[in-house]
Formats: C-alpha cells, sequence, structure tokens
C-alpha cells in the first residue's frame, strides 16, 4: 500500500526516502527534537555562561577596587599619623633634646601597625635619635634602605609645609619585618625629617571571598610591593599604572587590578578560574544534565519504542498491501492494546468487511447482469413497439382517424398507452365526424334560413305596403266623415234656428239628425283607430323586414363559415357519419335520437 505524502512546504524539503518511511520520519522527528533541545541548551547554557563570567569579572574587578581602597584608607592613615607625630614641638627647634623620649611614648601610643620611628637628618639619610636601639648614627643609604638614595627629592619635597612623601618601596626594617616608609619634616624644621615605618602586613590583610584567592600589589615599575609568595603570579598587561578598575582573564585565574590613588601602586587580585567559575560551571554542568539526561533518554526510548513501532507499522503495511493487492485471507495480530492495536483491529474489520462488501457485490453482479438480459430484451420490444406506435401516431397525424393500436399484454404500461390512445382517438373521431355533420348541416341550413327570411322580408314588405294603403284609404274616409258630420251638425242647427222661427216643433228631427251625426263621430273615431292600428302592423312588418334581413346577413355569414370548416373536416378519414344534437337547449324533444356509436 504506497501513497503520497501530501504535506505542506516542510515535507516538500524531506527526501522521498524519509517521507516514505514512518520510521524515518518518527526518527527525524526525534533527531530534530534532539537537536533543538541541544541548540537550545547551548544557548542557554551560552547566555548562562556570559551572565556569570560578567558577574564574575565584575566581582573580582569589585574585589580589587576595595582592596585598592582599603589600602588607600591604610595609607592615608599613616599619613595622617606621619603628619601628626612631624609637627610635635619636639621636633620644631632642631636639637635632640627630649626626642628619644618623645618617640619611645609616641611609639608606645602609636598604632600597632607602626613598627618603629626614626629621626633622621635629611641632606644625608643619617639617623639621629630612634625608637629602635642601636640605629642611632646608622647611615641609612649604607643600611640600603630604598628611599634614602633619594633624600636630595625628599629634602626637597618635604620642605613644603605638611607634605608626607610615601616610599613606596617596601624594605626590611631592622625589626625583620617588611616596611613602608612615612617621611614628613617638621614645619619649624625642614633639614629633619620624621620616618615613620609601617608593617606592610598589616594594610595588606586584604580579605578574600573566594578560596585559593590572593592579592599581589605592584609598584609603578612593576616590582612586586606585596605578596612576595605569589612573585610568580603574572599581572594583565597595561594593569600597572593603569588609572581605572579592570580585569582579565590569564592562564588558570582571573585578574582584577585597581590603582592605590596617591601612589604608584596596583592592587591585583588574584583568584583561581575553578573558584571564580564554580558557579558557571555548576550551573553549566546543571544545564548539560537537564538537556543531555532527557536527549538521552529520549533516544533511548526511541530506539526501543521507534523500533517496535515501526516494525509493528511495517509488518502492518505489508499486509495491507497485500489487501491492496486482493489477497483477503491475511491474518491480523490483535493482541495489542494500543493505538496499533486498535489499527490493526481495524484493519481486521475492514478485511471482514470487504470480504462480505465482495460477496454482495458479486451477487449484485449476477443480478446486474440478469437484469442487463431483460433490459435489453424489453428494450428491443419496446423499440419494436415504439415504432409500431409511431408509425401509427404518424397516419393519425396525417388525417386518418381510423388506425388503432393493438394491445399485445406484453407489457403493462404500453397497453396502458395504447388503451388511452384507442380511446382518445375514438373519442377524436367521433367529434370529428360529429363536427363534419354540424358543418354540413349548419351549411344547408343557412341556405334555408337565408331562403325563407328573403321570403317573409318580401312578404313583410307586401304586408307594409297594403297597410299603407289602407292607411289612406281610412284617412280619406275619415275626412268624409268627419265633413258629412260636420254638416249634420250644420243642418242640426239650421234646422233649430228655422224651428225657431217658425215656431215649429222639430225636437225629433233634430234629435234623429244629432243621432246620425253621433254615429258619424263614433265612426270616424273608429276609423281613426283603425287607422292608428294599422299603422302600428305597417311598423311592425317594416320592423320584421329589417331583422330579416339581419338574419338573412347572419346565415349567409354563417354558410360561408361552415362551408371551409366542412372542407377542412373532410379532409379526417372516419368510418362514418355521425349526427350532431343538442344534449339539451332550444328545439329539443324527449324523444329526440341518441347520436350513433
Amino acid at each position: 500500500m504506497s501513497g503520497t505524502d501530501t504535506g505542506g512546504g516542510i515535507s516538500r524539503v524531506v527526501p522521498d526516502v524519509v517521507r516514505r518511511r514512518f520510521v524515518r520520519k518518527y526518527f527525524g522527528i526525534v533527531v530534530v527534537a534532539m537537536l533543538l533541545t541541544a541548540v537550545v541548551g547551548v544557548a542557554l547554557g551560552a547566555s548562562a555562561t556570559a551572565t556569570l563570567n560578567g558577574q564574575v569579572e565584575q566581582q573580582v574587578a569589585s574585589t580589587a577596587g576595595l582592596q585598592a581602597d582599603s589600602l588607600e584608607g591604610w595609607i592615608d592613615g599613616l599619613r595622617h599619623q606621619t603628619r601628626t607625630i612631624s609637627e610635635a614641638p619636639p621636633f620644631q627647634t632642631g636639637r635632640t633634646d627630649g626626642v628619644a623620649a618623645y618617640l619611645l611614648n609616641r611609639l608606645q601610643n602609636a598604632r600597632s601597625d607602626i613598627v618603629a620611628i626614626h629621626y633622621v637628618k635629611s641632606s644625608d639619610a643619617t639617623v639621629v635619635e630612634s625608637t629602635e636601639q642601636g640605629m642611632s648614627g646608622t647611615d641609612l643609604q649604607a643600611a640600603g634602605v630604598p628611599w634614602a638614595t633619594r633624600t636630595e627629592e625628599i629634602d626637597a619635597t618635604t620642605d613644603t609645609v605638611s607634605t608626607v612623601v610615601v616610599a613606596d618601596t617596601p624594605y626590611e626594617s631592622a625589626t625583620d619585618e617588611t616596611v613602608v616608609a612615612f617621611i614628613s619634616a617638621p614645619p619649624q624644621n625642614t633639614e629633619h625629617v620624621v620616618v615613620v615605618e609601617a608593617a606592610l602586613s598589616a594594610g595588606g590583610a586584604f580579605q578574600q571571598t573566594t578560596e585559593g584567592a590572593f592579592t599581589t600589589v605592584h609598584n609603578g615599575d612593576e616590582s612586586l610591593v606585596y605578596g612576595q609568595d605569589h612573585a610568580d603570579a603574572p599581572v594583565p598587561d597595561g594593569a600597572i599604572g593603569s588609572e581605572s578598575t579592570g580585569v582579565a582573564a590569564l592562564s588558570g585565574s582571573v585578574v582584577g587590578y585597581a590603582p592605590v590613588e596617591g601612589t604608584d601602586w596596583t592592587v591585583a587580585t588574584h583568584v583561581p578560574s575553578r573558584q571564580a567559575y564554580a558557579l558557571r560551571d555548576q550551573l553549566l554542568t546543571t544545564i548539560a544534565a537537564l538537556v543531555l539526561v532527557p536527549l538521552v533518554v529520549l533516544g533511548a526510548a526511541t530506539a526501543v519504542f521507534g523500533r517496535r513501532t515501526g516494525s509493528a507499522l511495517e509488518r502492518l503495511t505489508k499486509k495491507a498491501e497485500r489487501m491492496e493487492d486482493g489477497d483477503l485471507d491475511v491474518t491480523f495480530d490483535r493482541q495489542r492494546a494500543d493505538e496499533i492495536g486498535r489499527l490493526t483491529a481495524a484493519f481486521g474489520n475492514m478485511q471482514a468487511a470487504l470480504k462480505e462488501e465482495i460477496a454482495t457485490a458479486e451477487r449484485a453482479r449476477e443480478k446486474a447482469e440478469v437484469s442487463r438480459a431483460e433490459a435489453v430484451t424489453m428494450n428491443d420490444y419496446l423499440q419494436e413497439r415504439a415504432d409500431e406506435y409511431s408509425e401509427i401516431l404518424a397516419r393519425c397525424a396525417a388525417g386518418d382517424l381510423t388506425v388503432r393500436m393493438d394491445p399485445d399484454g406484453e407489457n403493462d404500461a404500453m397497453d396502458r398507452i395504447a388503451a388511452d390512445f384507442n380511446e382518445t382517438l375514438s373519442e377524436l373521431e367521433k367529434t370529428t365526424g360529429q363536427l363534419k355533420r354540424f358543418a354540413e348541416e349548419v351549411a344547408e341550413t343557412g341556405e334555408t334560413i337565408e331562403s325563407s327570411a328573403y321570403s317573409l322580408q318580401d312578404a313583410s314588405e307586401q304586408i307594409a305596403e297594403s297597410i299603407q294603403t289602407v292607411s289612406i284609404d281610412t284617412d280619406d274616409q275619415r275626412a268624409k266623415l268627419q265633413a258629412a258630420t260636420e254638416e249634420m251638425d250644420a243642418a242640426a242647427a239650421a234646422l233649430e234656428r228655422h224651428a225657431d222661427e217658425r215656431d215649429i216643433d222639430v225636437t225629433k228631427p233634430i234629435a234623429n239628425v244629432e243621432r246620425a251625426a253621433a254615429t258619424l263621430s263614433d265612426v270616424a273615431e273608429g276609423t281613426d283607430q283603425t287607422t292608428a292600428e294599422a299603422e302600428t302592423v305597417a311598423g311592425a312588418a317594416e320592423e320584421q323586414a329589417a331583422e330579416l334581413t339581419e338574419v338573412t346577413q347572419q346565415a349567409d355569414k354563417l354558410r360561408r363559415y361552415a362551408t371551409p370548416l366542412g372542407d377542412v373536416l373532410g379532409r379526417f378519414k372516419t368510418d362514418a357519419e355521425r349526427e350532431f344534437y343538442f344534449p339539451s337547449g332550444p328545439g329539443n324533444v324527449e324523444d329526440a335520437p341518441a347520436p350513433e356509436e
């Protein structure tokens, strides 16, 4: 079972030989993690080293500065002590009276680090009086005292009141102690100087904060002032004569240095590198342990667990590849309870499911083959029936309504199509036949209505003319009756006048005349009524004639429409003509014949 790793940008730079194997990728990730851990550890160690180195160097330099300050304070205290002694009255006269007693008394009350006090002639460095027995009259130059060789320089310097010269080159005193001389001239006796010798061991009692550390003091000419036990200890270049505090790492030690103000001295504090960097080395050891122990454990766990996991995955991969090639009889070990065990179980379940799927697919394939054969047969049958039905439909479309589809009982859907088509075509054929008959009857009826309308129109016109003639004759008769009535009225009036003139009783004749006149009047009124009725009949006849004209026009139009319809319907072929009738409406009777089937 092979696949392509489709990771992101990182996978594109990883070789295929690594990307295609989980174990190699796992080991690669672990190696990268170990390298990153190591890099972080190194960076952390470097940062801690730099920080601690800086702290150590700062501490050593600070220690050197503090020791230089301490030495400077010791010197300043002795300067002050020397100046105070030189200002005492016994030294102001230039005589020696009382000087020896004063020196002894002063020494007894002086600080413990002062080992001797001398009263010296400045011009030749000869001791006049001293707290040390046997020193009086001693030529210090001859005795090898370093500062005595600079009597002229010291004499000129001490001529300034309150000036104290520090003879910064130590030497061995009469008491066999290494001392430093502090020289000051009495204010009123510059021909002599008071020399105070202080034990350098008191000023050089430096406190060390680190085991194995020591301090040396060097003069401006690089000669050793203090720390003869470490005379071979190196001093950093540029340290002697430097005006500032500094530090330098030398072979096996860290040296801090600082100048002593008011002298040419330089204090050098030497700290062994092992002690100086003990905290750094311990921290680095701890960091190394914190980094290396997990790396070792991770490497060992990776070597063991990764190899076992890789072997299990490789076996599972090979079995999966066999399954991919079609071998479903491989066996899967399901004893492990971890993710690989569950993955193996999943492959086993997938194997069983694949077998079942294949069996199901095989059964479905067999059914599909049978169904395909049936489908091919059915398709051929449907194609044949479709061609047959297509031909029938083409004949029907050409106007032959007598064709029918023949259901063969092979397919219910096709049989339903044929039955529905035949039923529809039968109805269409029946309707077409009725329409053809209707069109013919409409055409015939239109001609009949048109002919009858013309006859009725002529009759109506004749009636109207006859009634018009009657109306005219009636008017003439009414006029004559009116005239006769008027004459009868005039005759009756004349008869009444004549009777009145002759005094004749004419009542009865007049009454007869009046009755005759009334009768004529009634006849005239009847004539008027007859004339009005005649005019009404004449108007109705004229209206009927107009309506008949419109009916004639409509009948002609109906005939002209029905004739083309009949021509079109005549193109359709039907088995028999159907009688068209209205199932209800005007002219329908109960015993009307039913339509032909």
